[in-house]
């Protein structure tokens, strides 16, 4: 049960309310060049699951994120409806927060991992989610995703989770490991 007590919300760090997700492209409608890249130097594949639908907002060319701000804003939602149970929907929320939210970590060091020819081993070393309100995780949440600090084979990224209202409903943070590969 809420409590009667104070609220307040940090809004969008971008307008996302003209932002249509159904119009955004899906993973294999982006070069096939990019994912081929990304999976060289980091190991990310273009590959869905049938359980997500996942759409970036605006992907900067090649997926390379600025390294002084390195962000990547993306719409994320269960692919078939669930019920009404709260909790049903913060389990599925936990399982669609690790889709995506370490990329800003390591997004900027794709270019020179390509030009050196090393490669990065990456893994999810631990993930964290705050749920500010109820949601549905088979509707559209926008993350807005950024990495304050990457180094000594450790990235973080946090992450600010609104609905497609630009309501606050989470938080998510994870830090990974990106280790060089030894293949």
């Amino acid at each position: 049960m809420p409590l009667d007590a104070p609220a307040h919300e940090i809004a969008p760090a971008a307008s996302i309310a003209d932002e249509d997700p159904e119009r955004l492209p899906r993973l294999t409608e982006l070069p096939a060049e990019w994912g081929d890249e990304l999976e060289r130097a980091c190991g990310y594949r273009f590959w869905l699951k049938d359980a997500i639908d996942f759409r970036f907002s605006a992907p900067p060319p090649g997926l390379r994120l600025d390294p002084r701000e390195p962000r990547l804003r993306f719409w994320v939602r269960l692919s078939d409806r669930l019920g009404d149970e709260t909790r049903l929907h913060a389990a599925a929320f936990a399982y669609l927060s690790d889709w995506w939210l370490n990329y800003p970590a390591l997004g900027s060091h794709v270019q020179p991992l390509l030009d050196s020819g090393r490669r990065l081993y990456v893994a999810s070393l631990n993930h964290a989610i705050w749920i500010h309100r109820p949601f549905r995780a088979d509707e559209w949440l926008h993350f807005d995703s950024i990495s304050p600090a990457a180094g000594a084979g450790r990235g973080l990224a946090i992450a600010r989770v609104h609905d497609g209202a630009g309501h606050l409903v989470a938080s998510a943070t994870q830090e990974c490991l990106m280790a060089p590969r030894q293949d």
